[in-house]
This record gives structure tokens, sequence and C-alpha cells, in this order.
């Protein structure tokens, strides 16, 4: 007889690592020696998703509400496959519905925060977050998520502090050590900010967001690329409102200008606006350059 503990523990271990289909084959043998395991269900429906067996995850998910629609884990698969079917509205009631029901499991907070910040509501993001690490204060993930909403906001020291509070527990937590990185860049402490990204590489050789830090790490030092990168991390601090009304005003400072010297048989305005293209054309295609280069020399280490 199965020992179906067991299997869900398996399969609750394999979902936690990322790895669904591993998880696909204890759950399977739970459900034929208990076809009525809600959260088996749930659990399934999870990672059906990701092999794209998208109509039997929506029949297993419906098996698990009607089974135990008073079940936290239920609820919260509920609200994760909403979410990610983009039923925004349904993954809130779900993930709320969730967090009710066990207000100490972390993981309903975080895709709540997440969902609001799909949804432009930026100001909910960081109570929703505050009151999740109150109910499970050694939440790591809640603690790095709650550095990243300091990062964007450009509290660097806040960001700082919270990366570092993970990296105390685990060195190698990979998160922990993207976030630190991203915090060293800015502060223009390019050879940290590599060692961390290298860390994060450890993991995953092909992280996209390690790999442009180190890209961004040589950017920093090179001086036709120093410009260009600083001005693109300078914009990436602000959003989208924010952009147009720089956008505005340089507009507004640049095109009196423009007329003025066009009216006079001047071509210094367009000459300047094909030289300010050009160079941004430019040091992108070399920041891609260089990216791929770096991808290419971390794969060929053998410790990778």
């Amino acid at each position: 007889m199965a020992d179906i503990p067991v299997l869900m523990a398996i399969a609750e271990r394999q979902i936690n690592m990322g790895n669904l289909r591993g998880a696909i084959g204890p759950l399977r043998e739970v459900l034929a020696a208990d076809a009525d395991h809600a959260r088996a269900h749930a659990y399934l429906a999870v990672c059906l998703i990701e092999p794209g067996q998208h109509w039997e995850s929506e029949v297993e998910i419906e098996k698990a509400l009607r089974l135990a629609p008073a079940d936290a884990g239920v609820q919260f698969a509920a609200g994760f496959l909403a979410l990610r079917g983009r039923e925004y509205r349904l993954a809130e009631r779900h993930l709320e519905e969730a967090r009710r029901l066990a207000p100490q499991d972390g993981r309903s907070y975080r895709l709540l925060a997440q969902l609001c910040g799909i949804l432009g509501r930026a100001d909910e993001i960081l109570p929703i977050l505050r009151e999740g690490l109150r109910h499970d204060p050694e939440n790591t993930g809640i603690i790095l998520d709650i550095g990243v909403q300091h990062f964007q906001a450009g509290d660097t020291d806040g960001a700082e502090a919270r990366a570092l509070q993970v990296l105390t527990v685990d060195p190698s937590d990979h998160a922990a050590n993207i976030l630190i990185a991203q915090v060293r860049l800015r502060q223009r402490r390019a050879a940290e900010a590599r060692t961390h990204a290298l860390i994060a590489l450890s993991h995953d050789a092909t992280d996209p967001a390690a790999l442009q830090i180190l890209c961004s790490a040589k950017a920093s030092r090179n001086p036709l690329l120093a410009l260009w990168w600083r001005s693109t991390v300078w914009l990436s601090r602000h959003d989208r409102r924010q952009m147009l009304r720089i956008g505005g005003a340089f507009t507004s400072a640049f095109l009196p200008v423009a007329l003025m010297f066009t009216m006079l048989g001047h071509p210094a305005p367009v000459l300047l606006y094909f030289v300010v293209v050009g160079y941004g054309w430019g040091c992108r295609r070399l920041y891609r350059r260089a990216l791929a280069k770096e991808l290419q020399s971390v794969e060929l280490r053998k410790d990778f």
C-alpha cells in the first residue's frame, strides 16, 4: 500500500525545488491510492501546467476545489493557476481565501503582492509583504521581495539590508545574490557585483539577470559604454509616468532650440540627433555582444 504522507512529502519537495515534472509521478501514485485526496489533485494541477496539459490541469483543480474548498493549499493552487492564466480577479479571490485560511503561510502574501504589481496597485505591495513577514518572519522569499521593492524605489540601503539578512542565513541563496549584486552595481562596486553574480550563476549558468550584471559591471568600467550604461541605469529607476515627464521635459527644451537653428539654416540639431541615436544603437549592440561572450565564457568554465 502506498505511503501517502511520504509521497506527498516527495512531491512537495520537488515542487519547492522547481522540478514540477518530478512531482507528477508521486502525485499520481497518491491519487491511485486515494482518488479523493484534494491537495494531491491541486498540486497535480499546478505541475501539469509545465508540460502544457492545460485541460487536464483545469480538471484537476476543479476536482480539488469541489473536494476541499476550505483547504488553504487548494485555494493557493487555484490562485496560482488563475494568475498564470491572467484571470486576475479570480486569482485575487482564491489567494485572499488562502490567506484567510492559513495566515501563517507566506506564499499567499507573495503572490498577492505580485498580483498588485500587475494590477497597478503599487501602494498595496509593501503592506501585504510586511503583513506576511509578521506572520512568517523567517520566510526569505518575503524578505527578498521587500528588498526588491526598496531597490526599485531607489532605497539602496533598505535593499542591501534585506539581501544581507538572507545571505547571513544562506550565503548561496540565488535571489539574494542577484539582489546584492544589483545593489553593489548601483553603488559602483563592480568587482563585488561580479562576485555575487558568479555565485548566482553557479546555480544556473544561463541566468539572464546574473549575466546582465556581469556585462553591466564591465560596461561601467568601459569608457565608451560608461555614459550609456549610467544613463540606462538612471532611467530604469523611473516608472512609466516619470519617463513620460522626462521625455516631455527634454522635448520642450530641445525643440525650440532645434527650430531656431533650422530657421537659421544650421544643421547642428539634426546632426546631434543622429549622433545621440547612433551612439545609443551602437552601445546596445556592443552590450549584447558582450553579453553573448560572457555567456560563452561562463559555460566554458569547469566549475559550471
